[in-house]
């Protein structure tokens, strides 16, 4: 019987344990794409070959270039860029695949000091 009084309490502590441990995980994950260098130097040879769609300059700068995540928001999209959730202007928009197929940037490291500044955006096959 008293098994039986506390099996409701226990599962709900349960399912609030599983559901924080998600979203601390899920928060985790969201801070590190896009960060500066991080998993440059996987794709440098594929990231040397990307030119900016207007001035038809270089988008790598030896470790500006890393994977990302993307996502569109009514008509915008966006890209996370060192943690934080980016606006990506359409002329910033590489139309080429991914090796990886996956969404990546190329913007310097971000300081409280300089605006945000994205040099291309490759989107990935999710948006």
């Amino acid at each position: 019987m008293i098994v039986k009084a506390l099996r409701a309490p226990l599962l709900m502590i349960l399912v609030a344990f599983v559901f924080l441990v998600l979203l601390s995980h899920s928060s985790f994950a969201h801070e590190k794409y896009g960060a500066h260098g991080d998993g440059h130097d996987v794709l440098h040879h594929w990231y040397e070959t990307l030119k900016q769609p207007i001035s038809g300059m270089s988008c790598c700068n030896d470790q500006d270039c890393r994977p990302t995540v993307s996502r569109t928001v009514g008509d915008t999209v966006q890209v996370i860029v060192d943690g934080e959730w980016t606006n990506v202007p359409p002329e910033k928009i590489v139309r080429t695949p991914s090796p990886d197929l996956g969404s990546h940037v190329c913007a310097p490291k971000i300081s409280n000091s300089k605006p945000k500044h994205l040099f291309c955006v490759v989107l990935g096959g999710g948006v």
